[in-house]
């Protein structure tokens, strides 16, 4: 069980790291190209060289055997890479809890394959992952965002993988969820485009995930480097374009043996909970839902504590 202690060290190592980020300049959009040597720049955790690209990870503790704790495994969402799972994967390392996170393709350190940023690809990247560090035994899978619509599609495709599945304010519960699934190639054009259009704003727009946004000044400066990276609008604007309906994946979650939770932060305005709840009861009756109140998209972030008291102590059993 986490203590008090724990959970408010959590909250220091988040607030440092946001704070660290006050003095960095506003970067041009799309000048560092992640290659080798940017990747022997980078001084935290370690990359693995999988079938579709390089992936940076980072562990809290080694993997220990099937009767010890089982690995935790954190994935991120949308655009944000790995380091919005700051609170809790400080809290699972001063646990010593086993804890994975890593950065998706063309998030964060992870290289920017030429490839279609799909929802498939992601749930590969999940499994080769886990294949790499030869992780064996199930894990304790959980989502954030579009990182439950990739944990939904690796557990549907891997179902023997996983002990437990957690989905954090996930997409893939709105009605029109895939409605805009394109699967022509992009083009320079309109990838010229997205850039001038959308990711002009898209630091600045990261503070609309909070409930209370005035709580996390530095968010803007703390995502803003990540404009930097060649390719990184490409990968989003691939894999808005590539979004499917996960009805038969929620099918197989349903008849699947593991425990299934959701966790909503009660006023989350990127994926709301009153839009997903109906889709929520028609597809995934059997699944434990759980409302954090005062909390917009980012339950982790926002509400530590009782995020934490919620994932270690009562979904993951302590």
């Amino acid at each position: 069980m986490l203590t008090t202690t724990t959970r408010r060290s959590s909250l220091t190592a988040a607030g440092l790291l946001l704070g660290a980020c006050s003095s960095l300049t506003r970067p041009e959009l799309e000048t560092l190209q992640k290659d080798a040597a940017y990747r022997a720049g980078v001084t935290t955790g370690a990359f693995a060289e999988l079938p579709a690209g390089t992936c940076y990870y980072e562990l809290s503790a080694p993997p220990t055997g099937a009767a010890e704790q089982p690995l935790l495994v954190l994935v991120h969402g949308f655009s944000v890479p790995s380091f919005i799972w700051d609170p809790t994967f400080a809290a699972a390392a001063d646990e010593q809890r086993p804890a994975l996170r890593f950065d998706l393709f063309g998030r964060g350190h992870s290289s920017n394959p030429d490839v279609v940023y799909d929802i498939d690809l992601f749930a590969r990247q999940v499994i080769d992952l886990l294949d790499h560090l030869r992780v064996d035994e199930p894990v304790d899978l959980v989502g954030l965002s579009m990182g439950g619509a990739v944990v939904t599609r690796a557990a549907s495709m891997r179902p023997e993988r996983v002990r437990r599945l957690v989905l954090v304010d996930s997409s893939g519960f709105s009605p029109d969820y895939g409605d805009s699934y394109d699967p022509s190639p992009l083009t320079p054009s309109q990838v010229a485009s997205f850039q001038r259009e959308v990711m002009q704003g898209w630091a600045a727009g990261q503070s609309a995930d909070f409930y209370r946004p005035e709580r996390f000044p530095q968010w803007e400066e703390r995502c803003r480097p990540l404009l930097q990276h060649k390719g990184f609008s490409r990968a989003l604007l691939s894999t808005a374009r590539s979004l499917r309906s996960l009805a038969t994946d929620h099918a197989n979650l349903q008849a699947a043996a593991f425990p299934l939770h959701l966790v909503w932060g009660r006023q989350d305005p990127v994926c709301p909970y009153e839009v997903a709840a109906p889709i929520v009861q028609e597809r995934l009756p059997r699944a434990t839902t759980h409302l954090i109140d005062a909390c917009g998209h980012l339950p982790q972030m926002e509400q530590p504590e009782a995020f934490e008291a919620l994932l270690f102590d009562e979904i993951l059993g302590g």
